[in-house]
């Protein structure tokens, strides 16, 4: 390994760890659902990525205390400063109404269906699927395939723990409840809902759905076909 690799990865590090403690003093961590606004464009939302995913090029063009944020809908991502950031959750309703177009739309809706499986990720085990979690080239990432959702998704360890976490068997019946007997009553588009849902439907799988290995692993053939 040549002397300025090991710069740019020394480097990387110590930018990365300063990008880090600073979003922990706004709130966020590494992986949360942020709105980021750049220039004269509506809110966008994305995510905080970890820099380990990117090229040591793109880490070197980082700005000290500063995260990466991939945004969704057109796979783009920039460098901010976690104070420019807002969180995805509390600011959703009023952020989704900004515009009308077609690629910001699906950026929102990619949102939501992220923020769904997270929910959802707090059901899934290795005792279904035994090659489910599979570790990735970053320590501490495991690739995870939540049924329903796109394959592969790529979540850290504290991130499952966090789903796990936060998954609550009283709230999720109360939540099927409540819409069984006033289905209109229910907000359909807040992310609360969206997460609810994925819980139920996650747990249904869980406990009422047999493994299929053939099934699953023709799923993963033609996901990896159609990607390529």
């Amino acid at each position: 390994k040549s002397l300025l690799s090991e710069f740019d990865e020394y480097a990387a590090s110590e930018r990365i760890s300063s990008g880090v403690s600073r979003a922990l003093s706004y709130g966020f961590e590494v992986g949360d659902l942020v709105w980021g606004k750049v220039k004269s464009h509506p809110w966008w939302p994305g995510h905080i990525l970890n820099e380990a995913f990117v090229s040591p090029s793109v880490r070197r063009m980082r700005r000290y205390g500063h995260v990466l944020v991939a945004f969704f809908g057109d796979c783009s991502y920039r460098w901010f400063d976690p104070a420019q950031l807002i969180p995805f959750e509390p600011n959703v309703a009023e952020k989704s109404q900004q515009m009308n177009s077609s690629i910001f739309t699906k950026a929102v809706e990619e949102a939501m269906d992220e923020a769904g499986r997270r929910s959802a990720l707090g059901l899934i085990c290795k005792c279904r699927n035994p090659r489910n979690f599979r570790p990735t080239n970053v320590q501490g990432y495991f690739a995870v395939d939540v049924p329903g959702y796109e394959l592969q998704a790529v979540y850290s360890s504290k991130q499952i723990k966090k789903a796990r976490d936060s998954f609550s068997s009283a709230q999720t019946l109360s939540f099927v409840k409540r819409c069984a007997l006033a289905p209109r009553v229910c907000d359909t588009y807040s992310t609360k809902f969206f997460q609810k849902k994925a819980a139920v439907c996650a747990f249904r799988r869980a406990v009422f759905e047999e493994f299929d290995e053939t099934y699953e692993e023709a799923f993963r053939a033609k996901s990896a076909y159609t990607s390529s």
